[in-house]
């Protein structure tokens, strides 16, 4: 399936594969939405993994990297809807106090 970045009225949704052959183009795409982050007067930002079907540690690594985007916004960074297979993956990687799933 490919993979699609959209930006929400709450933060940003990811739909499909997060993997190493796609996240560079992810990260460029999502680029654009944190720049938007900072002027924005939303104490929060939702990333919306409902639709995300497969991940894998690049992905993981560039969910970090929203989370570090968000800290630096001086935003709260909140991860929705985080499938079973990525939670395996936080929780095998030790992430679970850095990316709450």
């Amino acid at each position: 399936m490919d993979s699609s970045l959209s930006k929400t009225d709450h933060g940003l949704a990811i739909t499909g594969n997060l993997v190493y052959a796609n996240v560079t183009e992810i990260e460029k795409q999502s680029l654009q939405i944190f720049e938007q982050l900072s002027s924005s007067n939303k104490a929060d930002f939702v990333i919306d993994c409902h639709q995300l079907e497969r991940i894998d540690s690049a992905g993981i690594a560039l969910l970090l990297e929203w989370q570090r985007e968000c800290k630096e916004a001086a935003k709260a960074c909140h991860f929705v809807g985080i499938p079973d297979q990525t939670k395996s993956l936080i929780k095998a990687y030790q992430l679970q106090s850095l990316i709450a799933a």
